[in-house]
């Protein structure tokens, strides 16, 4: 996961722009905790929640209260994995791990851990849609679709930007119908048709970053979470700022 900034930033610079633009403005924001690599963001009955984790460890999935930011519980720091992506079906959360090769499951709400269920390969995003099938990414240009209970394979899905693959996809979020992903050193925001994988909007949050005073190579955009109708929580690695966005017409 861990790439020369600059070039890497100069890249999804110039390739995401082959897609419309969706504006957005800021409804409010929150603080954030500045020593959080955010990997995973998602709002389940109403809160957020928050998946974390670095190389040096730092794991954690954190409850945060949207009205002000403050942290109401957290699972403890487990050094033992990295903690990526970070989704819930309302009865468990499930926490990926970058290269431990597991989901860790974790009970909803208490955060307490259950079990691990294997998967093949790397773990970035995950997200679920509405018929309970997880989404997840590895940093590739393709989507897994796994099955809920098993964690198994169901579909690969590639994306395409302009028709060519759009590698580096990280955080996911299902939100009105279609994907949202991060891609990982960019400022941006895809839209993703599930169907056909392809690309169909950019958000360019470059503002928010220089808004958090975000400017380090690694404070990169990285946490969507839906709150509701043209509404998204978002966030970034090293973050001071959660900001609840709206999005308008293209």
């Amino acid at each position: 996961m861990r790439v020369k900034a600059g070039l890497a930033i100069l890249f999804c610079a110039v390739h995401l722009v082959a897609a419309p633009m969706i504006q957005f403005k800021i409804i409010r924001e929150i603080p954030h905790d500045r020593d959080a690599f955010t990997q995973g963001l998602i709002v389940q009955d109403g809160m957020i929640w928050e998946s974390t984790g670095s190389p040096g460890g730092g794991t954690r999935i954190r409850q945060i209260d949207p009205a002000d930011g403050r942290v109401i519980k957290s699972s403890k720091r487990n050094d033992s994995y990295f903690g990526e992506g970070l989704a819930s079906d309302g009865l468990s959360l499930f926490q990926l791990s970058w290269q431990n090769q597991k989901v860790y499951l974790y009970r909803y709400p208490s955060i307490a851990p259950v079990t691990t269920i294997p998967y093949s390969g790397e773990g970035w995003g995950l997200a679920i849609d509405p018929k309970n099938q997880f989404w997840m990414s590895n940093g590739s240009d393709t989507l897994t679709i796994r099955d809920c209970c098993r964690f198994s394979v169901l579909k690969r899905i590639p994306v395409r930007l302009d028709g060519k693959p759009l590698k580096k996809l990280n955080e996911l979020e299902w939100h009105s119908n279609a994907l949202f992903a991060n891609v990982w050193y960019s400022d941006s925001i895809v839209k993703i048709d599930p169907t056909s994988g392809k690309v169909t909007a950019v958000i360019n949050l470059s503002s928010l970053r220089k808004k958090a005073g975000a400017l380090g190579d690694e404070q990169v955009v990285n946490g969507i979470a839906s709150a509701g109708k043209n509404r998204l929580w978002v966030t970034g690695k090293f973050w001071s700022k959660i900001y609840l966005i709206e999005l308008t017409q293209k």
